[in-house]
């Protein structure tokens, strides 16, 4: 039987503040690449729903905003509100994560079980907490956006 290479993903750090850090870690990783790929689109939507809110001349689709935008304001433009894009991101991941387990343990604590009732509803307790706290850095990046 062979050991498996240290850098193999199905194989995590040994002991319970290590796992930790690589499960939060990797996640980290994964949200950031997919927050730096998908962020242009969330600016370009953001710019649409300013556009019909404000009635800010003819409206035009999102071709004509991601043109409009590089054209004038640069390709740096696309990734304006990206700083807190990512932060909330971030933290927004690591909250809905970190609090699953303890809502999980205060239903199995309060109520003796933990069905699938009571991991769901620790999921969403959890979700709702997250987005509670990182509301106000969706704020900062729309209004970064929105220029």
């Amino acid at each position: 039987m062979t050991s498996p290479m240290s850098g193999d993903a199905r194989t995590p750090p040994r002991g319970a503040a290590p796992y930790a850090l690589y499960q939060f870690g990797t996640s980290g990783a994964a949200v950031a690449v997919a927050t730096a790929v998908t962020h242009p689109l969330d600016v370009i939507k953001i710019r649409l729903q300013m556009q019909l809110a404000g009635q800010r001349g003819n409206l035009v689709g999102m071709g004509a905003i991601f043109t409009q935008m590089v054209e004038r304001e640069g390709p740096r433009s696309l990734y304006l509100g990206f700083a807190p894009a990512l932060t909330r991101s971030l933290i927004y991941g690591g909250l809905r994560l970190g609090l699953y387990e303890p809502c999980k343990h205060v239903c199995s604590y309060a109520f003796g079980s933990t069905n699938f009732a009571f991991k769901f509803a620790s999921g969403v307790v959890a979700g709702a907490l997250a987005t509670a706290l990182t509301n106000p850095m969706e704020v900062l990046k729309v209004q970064y956006c929105d220029t």
